[in-house]
C-alpha cells in the first residue's frame, strides 16, 4: 500500500473474502481480474473485470472474491475530504445501477473516472509533488460529485429538473443526518415549504419510492453500521435508528438483510478478513498500471504543471450571460480549469473592509470540465466585464 500523509492511499489486493464491515473511506476500486460480489444492505451485485465502482463512507458492504479476484484501489483520507464543504456520510455515490434507487452512472463517466484513477495512482507510484497528486484527487473527488450522486442519477436526461435534482439531494442529506429521529413526511413538507400531498407525489415520481420505504432504508443502514461497530443493545440501536418499536425493527431489517439484527451481528461483527495488500516495487507496481491501460486502451499524456496551456477570453455583458466558447479541438480527453473572473465575483468589494475577508468572498470562481475525444465546447455564465481563462492541465486518451 502506498500513502501520502493526509491525502489519500491506494494499493492493489487480492480479495477472497471481506465480511460485513463499515467503509472508513471514501474509496474508489477496479476489478483487475476475476469479479468481486458485493453485497450491500439495498442487496447483491456483482463487479466484473475492467468495472470500476464507488463505496462511500459509512457504507456497510461485504465483498466476496470469485477466482483471481484482484483490484486497484484509491482511498481518499477523511483530512483531505474535510476541506470540502460536504458531510460524505450523509451523501451516496456509485457507477453502477445495482443500488437502491436503480440510478446508473454514465459509461463514458465511469470510463473517465478509471483514466483519472488510474493517472493519479501512477503520480504517486512515480512519487510526484504533492501539488500534482493534489490537483489530481481534486479533479477526481469534484468529477465524483459532479456524475456520481445516487440522487443526481435519477435526473440525468430528465429535462429541465435542476430545481427537483437539487431540492431531493438536499431532503436526502436531511434524512440520513437525522436517522436516529423519528422524523415524519410532514417534517421535510415543512422544512421545504411544500404540502405532503405534492411531496408525496414528488417522492414517488423522481425516486420511484415512498417516503417511508427510503426512511427505512437509511434507517436499516444505521443500525448496521452500529450492530458492526458498537456493543449497543439491540433495543438501543432500534430506538437509536428512529424505528417505532424492535418487533418494527426486525422486520425491517430481515426484509433487506435477510436474518435478524441478533443473528448478523454474530455472523459478522469481528471476523477475520480474507484479503492479501500486493506489496509491488515501483517497477512492478508501473507494470500492473501499464498492463491496465493496455487493456483498457488509456493512454496517459505526461503533464507538465509548469508550463499549462492557457487560452484567455474577455468580454462585457450587461445581464447575466452564457459565453459559448469553443477550444482548439484535440483527440484526447482534457481536464480543464476555468478561472473566471466578473462582476458576478467582485460584487461585495465596497461592502467590505477586510482585506482577507474581500478576497475570501470576492475572489476568482473556478470551476473544473472533463472534455471527451473531440469535444471543444464550454458553457460558461457571466455578467459585466468578464475575463475567463481555460488552463488544460492534463490530456489523456480513451478509446
Amino acid at each position: 500500500m502506498l500513502k501520502i500523509e493526509n491525502l489519500c492511499k491506494c494499493g492493489i489486493a487480492d480479495i477472497k473474502y471481506i465480511p460485513f464491515h463499515v467503509c472508513k473511506n471514501l474509496s474508489i476500486i477496479h476489478v483487475i481480474s476475476g469479479a468481486i460480489e458485493v453485497r450491500c444492505v439495498s442487496g447483491i451485485f456483482r463487479i466484473e473485470s475492467g468495472q470500476t465502482e464507488i463505496f462511500n463512507v459509512k457504507e456497510p458492504i461485504m465483498l466476496t472474491g470469485l477466482p483471481d479476484a484482484r483490484v486497484l484501489y484509491l482511498c481518499f483520507e477523511d483530512s483531505y475530504l474535510s476541506t470540502y464543504d460536504i458531510n460524505f456520510e450523509c451523501v451516496t455515490y456509485n457507477c453502477n445501477g445495482d443500488n437502491f434507487f436503480a440510478a446508473k452512472a454514465k459509461p463514458e463517466h465511469v470510463a473517465s473516472l478509471f483514466a483519472m484513477m488510474v493517472r493519479c495512482v501512477r503520480d504517486i507510484v512515480k512519487e510526484d509533488l504533492r501539488a500534482c497528486i493534489t490537483n489530481d484527487l481534486d479533479a477526481i473527488l469534484n468529477y465524483v460529485i459532479e456524475n456520481f450522486d445516487d440522487i443526481g442519477h435519477l435526473f440525468d436526461g430528465t429535462g429541465n429538473l435542476a430545481f427537483s435534482k437539487e431540492r431531493f439531494k438536499r431532503i436526502s442529506e436531511y434524512m440520513i443526518s437525522h436517522v436516529s429521529e423519528r422524523i415524519s413526511l410532514n417534517d421535510i413538507a415543512r422544512q421545504e415549504f411544500l404540502s405532503v400531498p405534492y411531496l408525496s407525489k414528488e417522492f414517488k415520481e423522481h425516486l420511484e419510492q415512498g417516503y417511508i420505504r427510503v426512511m427505512n432504508y437509511y434507517r436499516t443502514i444505521n443500525s448496521v453500521i452500529q450492530l458492526l461497530d458498537t456493543n449497543n443493545s439491540l433495543t438501543y440501536i432500534a430506538e437509536n435508528s428512529g424505528f417505532s418499536s424492535v418487533r418494527y425493527y426486525n422486520k425491517i431489517f430481515t426484509e433487506y438483510l435477510g436474518c435478524l439484527p441478533s443473528k448478523f451481528r454474530s455472523m459478522y461483527a469481528d471476523k477475520a478478513w480474507a484479503a492479501v495488500e500486493c506489496n509491488l516495487d515501483a517497477e512492478g507496481f508501473e507494470q500492473v498500471l501499464s498492463d491496465i491501460c493496455s487493456r483498457n486502451n488509456i493512454k496517459i499524456v505526461a503533464e507538465n504543471y509548469d508550463k499549462l496551456r492557457r487560452f484567455t477570453y474577455t468580454g462585457v455583458t450587461d445581464s447575466p450571460t452564457t459565453i459559448h466558447i469553443e477550444l482548439p479541438y484535440a483527440e484526447q480527453t482534457r481536464k480543464v480549469i476555468v478561472v473566471i473572473n466578473d462582476e458576478v465575483s467582485r460584487w461585495g468589494e465596497d461592502l467590505i473592509v477586510n482585506s482577507d475577508d474581500r478576497d475570501l468572498i470576492c475572489g476568482s470562481r473556478k470551476e473544473m470540465y472533463i472534455l471527451r475525444q473531440k469535444e471543444s465546447k464550454v458553457d460558461v455564465t457571466v455578467k459585466g466585464k468578464w475575463q475567463i481563462d481555460f488552463y488544460i492541465v492534463a490530456e489523456f486518451e480513451i478509446d
